[in-house]
């Protein structure tokens, strides 16, 4: 069987990098030191639920199921904890959305996504409830320093990751390009579809607030295994720059006091750059096929629920010639 390359050590390119692995048809994951991936500054926050009118995420119902059996497989497999279910505490900021939430709760298709506890107490005091608050079942945390050693180190044990920029190979496996914001160096497309997202996170203490839940308000806290809370995140398409903007950092702090009503302390500003696309859809599939190049991009905010299956998708195209999706194919785009 033909081997490959994986280029890229962020979860696109871990998840694309393991699911070869589990199908003999890995040859080597180069990560090149000088990049500094978004995934390990992301909060790796899976939500079912999504927007002002609580749609459900994109293919929710069929890639969540698929990405929670994929994380508890690798969990098991190199013995390591990374993974968690949790609930999402949702602040309504108008009647509106509570009468929004309380017609999705009697649909069917969206069981999965309530929550049958809904005790808001813990926060009664300590978080601004607006016209109250509801929880959100079926969302995950994902523990993203834990998930990303363990793969690094399992690959270097395996004698499979190279800690260097790629450039040539000399034999003849074909290649995973999954470079983040890095394909923006590239001329593999005409015009790039590739959209850079810089995001900032605050890393706060916040003493009095004592919960395991994420909560969703203005800004959305998340807790850490440390004891400190994770606040954001900003949005600006376009912008590389990786140094930290004072204007976003002030913005997340207003965003936080219209959340909370308790002392809080900055403890940290993290900045990353994702890589989303023009129609925010991944973007997967073969550069060319003949020389066996591929690219896995794309995924933008929500990398850590849309890798696991994604990467599945595409190593099932590459190793059993079935068809990529319309809606995520590289062939979207117009490339070289």
């Amino acid at each position: 069987m033909k081997r490959y390359i994986v280029v890229g050590g962020g979860i696109a390119g871990m998840m694309t990098a393991w699911t070869l692995h589990q199908r003999n048809a890995l040859h080597k994951i180069y990560i090149s030191p000088q990049h500094k991936t978004a995934s390990l500054i992301a909060a790796g926050v899976i939500n079912p639920i999504t927007g002002i009118r609580f749609a459900k995420t994109w293919m929710a119902d069929e890639i969540f199921p698929f990405t929670f059996e994929t994380y508890r497989f690798i969990e098991q497999q190199l013995n390591v904890s990374f993974f968690q279910l949790t609930k999402i505490f949702r602040i309504a900021e108008t009647v509106t959305q509570l009468n929004d939430w309380s017609a999705r709760s009697e649909s069917d298709s969206f069981q999965p996504y309530i929550s049958d506890d809904n005790d808001i107490s813990p926060f009664i005091g300590k978080v601004r409830m607006g016209q109250g608050g509801f929880f959100i079942a079926g969302a995950a945390k994902i523990n993203v320093t834990a998930l990303m050693g363990a793969l690094a180190k399992y690959f270097e044990i395996q004698g499979m990751l190279v800690s260097e920029k790629f450039d040539t190979d000399s034999d003849q496996s074909g290649v995973i390009f999954c470079e983040g914001i890095e394909i923006l160096k590239s001329n593999s497309f005409q015009k790039n579809p590739i959209v850079p997202v810089k995001g900032h996170y605050l890393v706060c203490a916040i003493p009095e607030l004592k919960t395991n839940f994420i909560i969703h308000g203005k800004a959305t806290i998340i807790p850490q295994p440390d004891g400190n809370f994770r606040v954001g995140s900003t949005y600006q398409r376009g912008d590389i720059s990786a140094m930290p903007d004072d204007t976003q950092i002030a913005l997340l702090e207003e965003w936080l006091k219209e959340t909370i009503q308790t002392p809080y302390e900055v403890k940290d500003v993290l900045v990353g750059i994702r890589p989303s696309s023009v129609d925010r859809r991944p973007i997967l599939g073969a550069l060319d096929k003949e020389k066996n190049i591929y690219v896995f991009n794309g995924l933008g905010t929500k990398g850590y629920s849309l890798a696991p299956y994604f990467a599945n998708h595409l190593c099932r195209h590459i190793l059993d010639s079935e068809s990529v999706m319309d809606e995520v194919n590289v062939n979207r785009f117009s490339y070289s």
